[in-house]
């Protein structure tokens, strides 16, 4: 992911990092309640019908261990106002207490960071790694309730949410958003539906151009990790 979260104060990493670790110390699958449901305040009424543009930014798997998983964010053009947000769910501060202890633990505190895109998409391109634009033709008003969220979830007040490496991570947090967004569909047309992959086949495919990443995975995760899931649950990777 994106080094720009440095400029922040805050480090911004994807999927692979605490994966790994989530893989040795055999946690990444432990029982945990379900994440709470996505949050909607009332939506703007303000904005006209059609000056919104909803968009997912998908990134490809970078070069670095912490970077193999890819990563993606929500962006938000208001054509209206002349403003565009990266909605960015992949960052979590290193001076919180306790930093390295939840981190192994799998217990971290991430947050949702409103970005300039720019930004953020040069350094991905810099990086050398693909980035891609799928523009989402939502209503206007689920647009609309959507943009209101994400801007109500990124106030520093709300924009914390506890990670957990499989169920609520950058690429959930998104997914969710879309489904709100999408009045339960994308949820309701993937949950009976499965590849026949598992936790650990999908983690052993990203990681294979790294053997040690691979192999640490491997021997850290338990058997639930070979339950087979079904194409709502393969949303914890990016490119799924």
């Amino acid at each position: 992911m994106s080094t720009g979260a440095s400029r922040q104060g805050f480090a911004q990493i994807c999927l692979g990092a605490v994966c790994v670790l989530a893989a040795i110390l055999g946690s990444a699958l432990a029982a945990a309640p379900e994440p709470s449901p996505v949050t909607t305040p009332a939506a703007t009424p303000t904005i006209a019908d059609d000056t919104l543009r909803v968009a997912l930014v998908t990134v490809a798997p970078g070069a670095i261990y912490w970077e193999r998983f890819g990563h993606n964010a929500i962006l938000v053009e208001d054509r209206e106002r002349h403003t565009t947000a990266l909605y960015n769910f992949g960052y979590f501060d290193f001076a919180q207490k306790n930093f390295f202890l939840n981190f192994i633990r799998g217990r971290m505190w991430y947050r949702l960071a409103q970005t300039d895109p720019a930004d953020d998409l040069d350094n991905y391109r810099a990086e050398g790694r693909s980035v891609w634009l799928q523009e989402l033709h939502f209503g206007a008003a689920a647009k609309r309730q959507l943009a209101a969220t994400l801007a109500w979830q990124a106030l520093p007040e709300n924009a914390e949410y506890h990670y957990d490496y499989y169920r609520n991570n950058c690429s959930t947090k998104v997914r969710d958003a879309l489904d709100v967004a999408s009045g339960g569909q994308l949820r309701a047309q993937s949950l009976g539906r499965g590849r026949g992959e598992s936790y650990r086949s999908l983690s052993l495919a990203y990681a294979r151009a790294m053997p040690w990443l691979a192999v640490g995975i491997h021997l850290g995760l338990g058997p639930r990790a070979d339950r087979r899931i079904n194409l709502w649950e393969e949303a914890f990777l990016p490119l799924r």
